[in-house]
């Protein structure tokens, strides 16, 4: 397996499986896969198993367990070195009003709410409310623009604009999804401190 960088960080086995993480919850795919020599690969589409859902109500979830018994891609980045978080994220609390933005960077005009979870020098995460799973895939990809209630510009808010990467389901009753946004630009760790004291609770890493 291959990181964005074309970095080596993993040589597969005979049966095991490769993107579980980025099939079950949407996320953009950041790892490529080489075959050295001859190489046989069965494939899985999402939306053959959409299809499949009436049919087979349980399939999901069985196909869930069996993929855990494999080791992540996240896991196995950070064994390698390749660890692309390069940041500390810091729990974060309160609500956000998140703007999706057009390919030109200009305002599609659909607003959402979301829930603060963190933030790092690189990116911020909020949970959000879809109601369809599908949905979820639908923004992928999509920039955004999120504003923050602050004291610290006259204004009283703080714009971040980014690019979301995963919106990850959440295990519960709600239709709840952890949204991960890349920051444009990074944020001076100066500022991203004085938006958490902003947030009122106290800073703390998140693993």
């Amino acid at each position: 397996m291959m990181t964005g960088g074309q970095s080596p960080v993993k040589d597969p086995g005979g049966g095991e499986i490769i993107g579980a993480g980025a099939f079950f919850d949407a996320s953009v795919w950041t790892i490529s896969v080489v075959g050295v020599g001859i190489t046989e690969i069965s494939v899985l589409k999402f939306e053959k198993t959409a299809r499949w859902k009436d049919e087979y109500p349980g399939l999901e979830s069985r196909l869930r367990d069996f993929c855990s018994r494999f080791e992540s891609t996240a896991d196995v980045v950070r064994q390698s070195s390749h660890d692309r978080r390069h940041h500390e994220r810091y729990t974060l609390s309160g609500p956000a009003e998140v703007l999706l933005l057009d390919s030109r960077g200009m305002s599609s005009g659909i607003k959402v709410r979301g829930e603060l979870i963190d933030i790092s020098a690189g990116g911020i995460s909020y949970l959000q409310r879809i109601s369809k799973k599908k949905n979820a895939r639908l923004i992928l990809g999509r920039k955004v623009r999120v504003t923050l209630s602050s004291d610290l510009k006259p204004s009283g808010n703080v714009v971040l604009e980014g690019d979301i990467l995963a919106a990850k389901e959440v295990p519960g009753p709600e239709s709840d999804f952890s949204v991960h946004v890349r920051f444009d630009t990074e944020l001076n760790p100066v500022h991203v401190q004085k938006i958490i004291e902003q947030s009122g609770k106290e800073s703390a890493i998140v693993e």
